[in-house]
């Protein structure tokens, strides 16, 4: 991912999650909320060519890593997305192996789910994981199967929807996703190059975004969150080498405001 290092570094002193330099061979970061265990403002990393997650303390000073290239529990291939809930625990999506990974705040196993395939609970390059703000669903964007799962914490399919297309509710390679506190879906659409906004089950609420450079345009943008407050939608505008921040009131609005 091509956005410049110091912008991401000040993006991260503000939002909960950007995209990182591809000199630091990172695919995404993710600053823990204030109920983060054991310290809020925990940063997680998904090391993709490193095959690996690393931690760091509040303020950069490093804790622990998890992980080495392999197909085990607690293995990863070119991992492209971290979350992180507010009890702690860290979901990964382990992108080469076709799964999700989720690990205690310590940073030891918890479960896996998913393999490769098409059916329901299978992905193809799954590249971005997001917990709900209360922690008890966790979205997944299945990019190479053009659609976004909801699973319960546990690995259980609660919705999934989605296909290849240009149409409200289609996606193309979709990339990067993200939940509102009034739990609607937030999905970076990388190949069509908009963000889309929908409810759990599927149903389109609104889109933003289109092809081009100016303001409130992207170009394959790969990631997408919240700041902490909710209140704005961040996201990195890959192929512009930018970070766009979007005001969001709330379902009500149906639409983001750029900033």
């Amino acid at each position: 991912m091509l956005l410049l290092l110091a912008i991401v570094a000040m993006a991260l002193a503000t939002f909960p999650a950007v995209l990182a330099g591809a000199n630091w061979n990172v695919a995404h970061a993710e600053i823990g909320p204030a109920t983060d265990v054991p310290k809020p403002g925990t940063v997680v990393v998904a090391d993709t060519a490193d095959d690996r997650v690393r931690v760091f303390h509040p303020g950069g000073a490093h804790a622990f890593d998890l992980g080495s290239r392999g197909t085990s529990a607690g293995e990863f291939t070119a991992p492209e997305g971290v979350t992180i809930s507010a009890g702690g625990l860290i979901a990964v999506a382990d992108t080469g192996n076709h799964r999700i990974q989720v690990f205690h705040p310590n940073g030891t196993f918890a479960h896996a789910f998913g393999s490769y395939g098409t059916a329901v609970g299978q992905f193809v390059s799954p590249a971005a994981v997001a917990f709900s703000p209360q922690g008890d669903l966790i979205a997944v964007a299945d990019t190479g199967n053009h659609r976004v799962y909801i699973f319960h914490v546990d690995g259980t399919p609660a919705f999934v929807f989605g296909s290849q297309g240009i149409a409200a509710g289609e996606f193309s390679t979709p990339k990067g996703v993200a939940i509102t506190r009034d739990l609607l879906i937030v999905v970076a659409d990388t190949g069509n190059d908009r963000i889309q906004v929908l409810e759990p089950d599927g149903t389109p609420v609104f889109e933003f975004g289109s092809r081009g450079s100016t303001n409130g345009q992207f170009a394959a943008p790969h990631s997408v969150d919240l700041s902490r407050a909710g209140d704005r939608i961040v996201v990195a505008d890959t192929g512009n080498h930018r970070i766009q921040v979007f005001d969001y009131v709330g379902r009500a609005q149906h639409h983001a405001t750029y900033q």
